[in-house]
């Protein structure tokens, strides 16, 4: 790492500062409080509301709202994740060196937002003609804390976020209030939206420049490795150095995380002075989370900063138990171990032609009441058996068409999702009543204990609540029934789907009024379930060659750091026994979850000898 230059403080810094700034947006300032279109109706889009702009699509977009309103009842802005809507406006401020800006809003979660991925995002940027619809060149952003409270407004305080430099001096600022989203869906509600320009409320002041101590996953393949990361640090004042008095690591788990590298206690950060911390995880294993904190303490005090540390570590040593389970099948009629029993009623087969999906066994409506009472079994055409189902599109044509689109729910108690889980589903497929060859879909939703749906906005796919969403084509017109076999991503460690059940939809993409015949319905869930080991270590086997005197051991890998093998001609391993460490020769490959050693042991003389396996 590059060394810093540092000098000792002697004396005590001045005080912080708390010069009055210009509101450049705020309540009744440029309709910061979305209150200047005085329509008494709810949805209205950004063509009617004074000074905001869409600049990423149409104006005619829902811009606010009087519903889901905060404690002073007001209008208030719709933000969402869909790229066609950008919220901006000018702040009409010509950009001068030294500027900083502090902003603050109230905030909640509405439809869709993931609470543990979801932020608010709010930008500075600036154009080369100071024209709002040009390209964009963002020189600061500032994104909101986690929802912490659902249906509740939070408020957000960002005190000189951004402090400007000569680069873009005579630029005009314009502001943009984004989201933060891995899937792409979901709405939150803001109000009483502020931002101001002035000289430094702080000075000095301590802000994160670049670098994060989120590890994620780790491989230490030997248990001693370790990786690091560096975060970089910067004093944004402008007249006063910063005093760095301690560093050090808080909350830790299984001290797997220690700094090794940071500015020497007492040190000054000059203005506009970078320094780095670097903290190094070592060791870990069983893909267990480990978690830390780093806590810098500062002169001024109110400057210091407290910034989690999270990795989940594996020693590629862990050992798996994989299986499945039939949880949907139907019975072919074919003697030959495959489809053999009706599970689930996955063939349609344990009812009678002409059942709504209420009187179907096992399946449900995946938009209840409104497909309750549609045909959802028939006798028309099964793929084989007597009876199959059907499934209609979702388009809305006219007022009072109803949709029927079956599901399969497969509660926690038959089936609950774990980490390396995937599922295999099999069914077959045909154009049925006014089908006119449109694509179809399988959709894996995840719901909670409630029925709620369940957003993991990283493994989501093409919606947060998605363990699968995938759209077919007929490859035969759809005049006859086509197989499809499918298998769901796997089930990624710390995921927010781990401890919920799922739901099975095929459904198609054309009108309600055209349908899908669907029939012999397969689904099997595959586990790969990490097992626990202990402290204690187990031979697996072991041979001895007395011709040659060599001794090969295969024993479990606990994880340890390192291991010696225990030589004694005594049972009890009290008398004259000798340790053998590991030189390197061992192998950790050929057997996962294993070690096998060979060495040759001068000792093992007489009829009897005995070898033990010690973890260090």
């Amino acid at each position: 790492m590059k060394a810093l230059s540092i000098t000792f403080l002697t004396l005590l810094l001045a005080p912080p500062l708390h010069a009055q700034k210009t509101i450049l947006i705020g309540p009744g300032q440029r309709n910061g409080d979305f209150n200047e279109d005085e329509d008494p109706s709810d949805q209205r889009n950004f063509e009617q509301t004074p000074f905001w702009e869409n600049i990423s699509g149409a104006s005619t977009i829902i811009c606010s709202r009087t519903n889901l309103t905060n404690v002073s009842g007001s209008r208030n802005a719709q933000i969402s994740h869909a790229a066609s809507q950008l919220m901006a406006q000018s702040t009409e401020h010509t950009l001068s060196e030294g500027d900083s800006f502090s902003l603050s809003y109230q905030w909640r979660d509405a439809f869709n937002w993931n609470d543990q991925t979801d932020q608010v995002n709010i930008i500075l940027f600036v154009t080369a003609d100071d024209l709002i619809e040009s390209e964009r060149t963002i020189i600061a952003s500032s994104a909101s804390p986690y929802s912490t409270i659902n249906n509740t407004y939070e408020t957000v305080s960002a005190n000189d976020f951004f402090v400007a430099d000569l680069t873009y001096a005579g630029r005009t600022v314009f502001v943009a209030i984004d989201t933060i989203s891995d899937d792409g869906n979901g709405f939150c509600r803001l109000d009483d939206f502020q931002l101001s320009v002035g000289a430094l409320e702080s000075d000095p002041i301590l802000r994160i420049e670049a670098g994060t101590l989120d590890f994620g996953d780790l491989i230490h393949p030997t248990s001693i490795s370790n990786t690091s990361r560096v975060m970089s640090f910067k004093n944004q004042g402008v007249t006063n150095s910063l005093g760095i008095t301690s560093v050090t690591l808080t909350n830790q788990s299984d001290s797997v995380f220690s700094i090794t590298e940071t500015p020497p206690i007492g040190s000054s950060i000059a203005p506009g002075e970078l320094f780095e911390i670097e903290i190094t995880a070592q060791g870990g294993r069983q893909f267990n989370e480990y978690t830390g904190t780093l806590v810098i303490e500062t002169i001024p005090p109110e400057q210091g900063l407290v910034i989690p540390i999270s990795a989940t570590i594996s020693n590629g040593a862990e050992q798996f138990e994989t299986g499945s389970t039939l949880l949907v099948d139907y019975d072919d009629g074919l003697d030959n171990g495959i489809h053999e029993t009706s599970i689930r009623n996955g063939g349609f087969e344990e009812g009678q032609a002409g059942q709504t999906i209420t009187e179907t066994p096992h399946w449900i409506s995946s938009f209840s009441p409104e497909g309750e009472n549609i045909v959802a079994t028939l006798d028309q055409s099964p793929a084989t058996g007597l009876l199959h189902g059907q499934t209609s599109g979702w388009q809305l044509i006219n007022d009072g068409e109803q949709r029927v689109q079956p599901a399969l729910e497969i509660s926690a108690a038959d089936w609950m999702i774990h980490a390396g889980d995937t599922l295999d589903i099999e069914f077959a497929i045909q154009g049925g009543t006014n089908w006119t060859n449109e694509n179809f879909e399988v959709i894996v939703e995840v719901l909670d204990e409630n029925g709620q749906l369940v957003n993991d906005g990283v493994n989501g796919q093409n919606n947060a609540p998605r363990w699968l969403s995938q759209p077919f084509t007929f490859t035969n017109g759809g005049f006859d029934y086509q197989t499809i076999s499918l298998t769901t991503p796997e089930i990624q460690r710390n995921s927010p789907w781990i401890g919920n059940h799922f739901r099975l939809r095929i459904i198609a993409s054309g009108p309600r009024t055209t349908f899908l015949n669907i029939d012999n319905v397969s689904l099997k869930a595959n586990y790969q379930r990490l097992i626990e080991t202990s402290g204690e270590l187990k031979i697996t086997s072991l041979e001895h060659h007395p011709e040659t005197g060599n001794t090969t051991l295969r024993f479990v890998d606990s994880g340890a750091p390192q291991f010696t093998i225990e030589s004694s001609a005594d049972l009890t391993f009290q008398n004259k026994v000798i340790r053998i460490p590991l030189d390197g020769t061992e192998d950790r490959v050929t057997q996962p979850g294993e070690i096998i050693f060979s060495f040759s042991d001068p000792s093992a003389t007489g009829l009897f000898h005995f070898w033990r396996v010690n973890s260090q």
